[in-house]
């Protein structure tokens, strides 16, 4: 049975470790090394797949489903995701983002970018307690440095890159559910002048089994799949997402940049031949950034050291304050110091970053501070945690016969996620009837429940009851107004029942959220399509490409938009687009 099944209902689950964390902007593995990064374990390059043509089509996810997955990403075959079905695929059903064609070399910037994430990643719990210090709040200084608008803009263009690199899950019950939680822990991130509050803060699951989430510039929180499935409560999770976030607050990525600003010219030009050395030999990588990291770096190590005191610190704080059991800091990486004895060898991410007893030890005395509160767990964190599990499983039929076999036996942690996780992994196999069931048993004891009703309205969509499904989501959009979920699914519906102008209308109202929703976007073009309206359908697609990396098919469409466009107002706006994609692959063309 997948380790990720195993995780869902398990109360002593063995986390799965990957000895190293996923470098975006260089196709290549990266290990820590006591605050150093060391290139190891290079990649392959992979085949591109077939370039995007100049009519603008997009490939729709039902078009995937038969294709390997070849995402760098995914070091290990044995985890990948499965490929779903093309009956459910086309219905919408863990409608993940198609993987951009693209796979471009990142320029040094990207590179810089990569390099920070990597600086406040999971593993920096790992690394040895140093001198117990209460540093000073020095987010004004670094926000002078890198402002919170320009600190946005770098984020998002991390994003951009990280699209076109790695499998972000795009499944609106996951993401919600993130951002619910890190939007509880930012709201008591602090105040005053430390610019926290002001912050708009974006929480994403990646669909990766290692155990680990980073934080980038302008706030952009990532945690892997394999992490939320190894932990036991939904205060672990919140401890983790609370570090990160502590991470942000205190501006840690704008210091290590001014740090970075006064190193030497040489240390950097190191660091960043060491990782393109890397992605083509390993053991040259290695001896290149040894070679830097033996002098002028131990700035950057120790730097690092004193940010991570610090984010423990503010983290628990956080933790505390937004409800949540701020013990299950220190026990959840006291349960990856102990994971190790479950591998007859083990791995080397335990190997260079020990989670000593002394660090776990200070957690816990932080944590010992605030008073004692029992934490139960949402509804929401079960399901999520059996989503993932149903998503990170090849075979479909193992997650059906795992599931099954649970509530048979009455081994569970929720039985409610679980007849969800068997319902879920039943419309991966195509048995509809038996999905029906099962969300049939779940609405009995929660009707109104935004998730259940969502995925009755994909059953009923996948059935091809088409009016049917467009009734459900419209009846729960009455009750959960513009709910990320039933948007998109409600969109698809509409596309199936050829009502474009009510997809274009139901887009338009989402504003800022659609417009930076790569899936959403897609969707607006086909309905853009289905109208006639050629001019919409590439410019939509445009901005599709764009926020999935892929300028030169983005440049591509504007150019098509271009072309068939009558309306000087909106030649205007695509020109002043178009300008700007020109630009920004210029930009990069020169770095």
């Amino acid at each position: 049975m997948d380790q990720a099944l195993q995780n869902v209902d398990s109360p002593t689950t063995k986390p799965r470790f990957v000895c190293s964390s996923r470098s975006f902007a260089s196709n290549m593995i990266i290990a820590h090394n006591e605050g150093a990064i060391v290139p190891v374990i290079p990649l392959s390059n992979q085949a591109e797949p077939a370039a995007i043509r100049s009519s603008g089509r997009q490939l729709h996810h039902s078009e995937y489903t038969h294709r390997k997955n070849k995402n760098p990403g995914q070091s290990n075959p044995e985890t990948r995701a499965n490929p779903l079905p093309a009956r459910a695929k086309s219905a919408g059903i863990f409608p993940l983002r198609s993987k951009n064609p693209a796979r471009r070399n990142g320029g040094v910037f990207l590179l810089w970018i990569s390099l920070l994430a990597l600086l406040f990643t999971i593993p920096g719990f790992a690394r040895e307690r140093v001198l117990s210090i209460m540093l000073p709040d020095m987010g004004d200084s670094s926000e002078t440095f890198l402002s919170t608008a320009n600190a946005r803009q770098l984020g998002e263009a991390f994003m951009r890159e990280a699209r076109a690199r790695i499998p972000i899950i795009d499944e609106p019950e996951i993401s919600s559910y993130l951002n619910s939680v890190g939007y509880r822990l930012a709201s008591h991130s602090g105040g005053g002048n430390t610019g926290a509050t002001k912050m708009h803060f974006t929480f994403f699951a990646v669909q990766n089994p290692a155990i680990n989430a980073f934080a980038v510039p302008g706030g952009f929180i990532g945690v892997n799949a394999g992490l939320i499935l190894s932990t036991e409560s939904e205060s672990e999770l919140a401890a983790v997402l609370g570090h990160e976030i502590a991470h942000i607050r205190q501006h840690h990525i704008a210091r290590a940049i001014q740090l970075t600003d006064k190193m030497n010219p040489l240390a950097i030009a190191g660091v960043l031949a060491a990782v393109l050395i890397g992605a083509q030999s390993s053991q040259a990588g290695q001896a290149a950034m040894t070679a830097v990291t033996a002098g002028t770096l131990q700035k950057r190590i120790d730097f690092t050291r004193a940010n991570e005191k610090e984010a423990d610190r503010i983290g628990i704080g956080i933790l505390s304050d937004a409800g949540f059991d701020p013990r299950a800091a220190p026990d959840f990486f006291e349960r990856l110091q102990t994971a190790h004895r479950y591998y007859s060898q083990p791995p080397e991410f335990l190997s260079t970053h020990p989670v000593t007893v002394s660090r776990i030890a200070d957690s816990r005395n932080r944590a010992e501070q605030y008073p004692y509160r029992q934490y139960a767990d949402s509804l929401a964190y079960h399901l999520v945690r059996a989503h993932l599990a149903v998503m990170m499983e090849q075979n479909p039929k193992k997650s059906i016969t795992y599931f099954d076999n649970a509530l048979r036996s009455g081994k569970y942690r929720n039985k409610t996620a679980t007849r969800y996780g068997l319902a879920l992994a039943s419309m991966a196999a195509n048995r509809w009837q038996k999905a029906k069931a099962e969300i049939g048993n779940l609405l009995k004891t929660h009707p109104n429940h935004v998730v259940f009703r969502a995925r009755q309205a994909e059953i009923e969509l996948a059935s091809g009851h088409i009016p049917k499904a467009i009734s459900i989501y419209a009846d729960a959009l009455l009750l959960h107004p513009e709910h990320p979920l039933l948007t998109e699914g409600y969109a698809r519906a509409l596309l199936q029942g050829n009502k474009p102008k009510k997809v274009i209308a139901l887009l338009d109202r989402q504003g800022k959220k659609a417009s930076r929703n790569p899936t959403l976007q897609q969707l607006l073009a086909k309905a853009f399509a289905h109208a006639g309206n050629q001019t919409g359908a590439s410019a939509a697609l445009a901005e599709h490409h764009y926020l999935n990396g892929d300028l030169n098919a983005a440049i591509r469409q504007l150019r098509i938009a271009l072309e068939t466009s009558q309306d000087y107002y909106q030649n205007a706006r695509i020109e002043a687009r178009l300008k700007q994609f020109e630009k920004e692959r210029n930009l990069r063309a020169e770095q």
